[in-house]
């Protein structure tokens, strides 16, 4: 059923239309794969990249020629134009990147600039969290002596013509404080280590294992220390007992008996005499026997 607002010429126009646009996208591609198989892939590549580096800083021109440059690499992997080529570039493109992620990450110890032997043992590259100012890019890792190329030159500051700033003698200093055992001594055996035995053996320690004969030696020393304790006591306690049989005998020598006295030669009186025999200083008085 044909429609109210139908036109055969509307529709003849447009079919037309239809068939140029595709003969002139044909000859379009053909233009553009002519003029692509003589330009160099790997030179391409290297344009594309490095204007992706400077994007945001890019002119609306650049921009433009960045998005040319895009369109004719797809249109070149599209219609497998310069295939060898690009497949080894590519596999050789990978391969360096995956040699700068491992550089990227690796732990270079000493060698690392940021290398403390307190701090930074590793030589780990500092993150931006580990880091008081804010990072426009990331710190990269590089290794001891650096190269021209991976610092810049800057001009001296004026100020520092107008102050006359003199600065002492000798190197600057690298640490904030003295930082040692960072490197091994060589160290020379000399002469006179060779001299004499005894005094090398001297300090080489012994070891823990004991043999029979120091066992033994050891007990036997322990045997003589007791005996000799035991002769001690012995004759500590001979000495006390010479002690308390001279006491003994000046006791007894204090309370021999004394001459008889006669009633009518002691002046002392009878209480005095009594107490005097009962604390012993005085024997005591025998009965004569009738």
């Amino acid at each position: 059923m044909i429609r109210g607002n139908w036109s055969l010429s509307a529709e003849l126009k447009k079919s037309e239309q239809k068939h140029q646009q595709k003969v002139q996208q044909r000859q379009k591609n053909l233009y553009r794969s002519k003029r692509l198989q003589s330009v160099d892939p790997i030179r391409l590549y290297k344009q594309i990249q490095n204007l992706e580096k400077d994007r945001e800083v890019l002119s609306e021109r650049d921009r433009k020629h960045l998005k040319g440059l895009k369109e004719d690499w797809e249109f070149i992997q599209k219609n497998n134009l310069h295939q060898t080529k690009i497949k080894a570039f590519l596999a050789q493109e990978e391969q360096k990147q995956k040699q700068q992620l491992i550089a990227k990450t690796k732990l270079w110890g000493s060698k690392s600039i940021y290398f403390n032997p307190e701090l930074n043992p590793l030589g780990k590259v500092p993150g931006a969290s580990q880091l008081h100012e804010k990072l426009v890019i990331p710190l990269p890792n590089l290794t001891k002596p650096l190269k021209p190329t991976n610092y810049t030159k800057y001009e001296v500051d004026p100020v520092l013509s107008q102050l006359d700033v003199v600065l002492p003698q000798g190197e600057p200093p690298r640490f904030y404080k003295l930082v040692q055992n960072t490197e091994k001594p060589n160290r020379v055996k000399s002469s006179s280590q060779f001299e004499s035995k005894e005094v090398i053996t001297a300090f080489v320690p012994r070891s823990t294992k004991r043999t029979k004969q120091e066992v033994y030696d050891d007990d036997e020393e322990e045997k003589k220390e007791e005996d000799e304790d035991e002769e001690k006591e012995e004759g500590d306690s001979s000495d006390e007992e010479i002690m308390k049989t001279d006491i003994a005998q000046e006791v007894k020598i204090e309370g021999s008996e004394p001459e008889e006295i006669d009633d009518e030669e002691s002046n002392l009186a009878p209480e005095e005499e009594a107490y005097l025999v009962s604390i012993g200083k005085l024997p005591a008085k025998k009965q004569k026997l009738s």
